[in-house]
């Protein structure tokens, strides 16, 4: 397969990782030559995949015929590369839709996907927010500066390196200076996660 064709599997592959639930959010995460890697990892599959039609298709010879009439003959392995490239278009779609159709938990909807990401990938402290977002309960958060709120979490960090943020909504604050509870405050809290 000439290198340039090598292309179209690894974006494939990249979709896929992308698009599919159960990839999705720990995708989000990676960076650089970890998500390249992964995404390669993905073609090979996708490609292989891909070889394998491509031969049951030769044995038909309509399939064959259409084909060189609309590609050109002089390029090994063009159709393998393209069979990949829509194969990891199209496959995370039929997966979603079927995983969806027959109930399987962790790929059930996209919420479901990334709460099963972050118990298998993120640290406790990810954990402890999301678990807590999820059941609604209130939390406790102590800052540098001894002030310290209470309340319910409104929006949770998602698996994304950028993302390292949490949003509450605090049903109680207290600094030091005052003698009296705040109740009632709307925070957004930097976090290091």
């Amino acid at each position: 397969m000439p290198t340039n064709l090598l292309l179209l599997p690894l974006l494939g592959g990249y979709w896929f990782l992308h698009t599919l639930y159960y990839t999705r959010f720990r995708s989000q995460r990676l960076d650089g030559y970890r998500l390249l890697l992964e995404s390669a990892i993905a073609a090979v599959v996708l490609s292989l995949l891909a070889r394998v039609f491509m031969l049951l298709f030769g044995l038909l010879p309509q399939v064959t015929a259409l084909w060189f009439a609309i590609a050109p003959r002089d390029v090994p392995f063009l159709g393998t590369a393209c069979l990949a490239f829509l194969l990891g278009v199209c496959c995370p779609y039929v997966i979603n839709w079927t995983c969806s159709k027959i109930g399987w938990p962790e790929l059930l909807t996209p919420t479901e996907a990334q709460y099963s990401a972050i118990k298998r990938h993120g640290n406790h402290l990810l954990r402890l927010v999301h678990t807590a977002a999820r059941e609604e309960r209130p939390v406790l958060v102590t800052l540098d500066n001894r002030k310290f709120y209470i309340g319910l979490i409104v929006d949770a960090p998602n698996l994304e390196a950028h993302d390292a943020f949490l949003s509450f909504s605090a049903m109680v604050q207290w600094t030091p200076r005052q003698r009296r509870v705040n109740p009632g405050l709307h925070c957004r809290v930097p976090t290091r996660l």
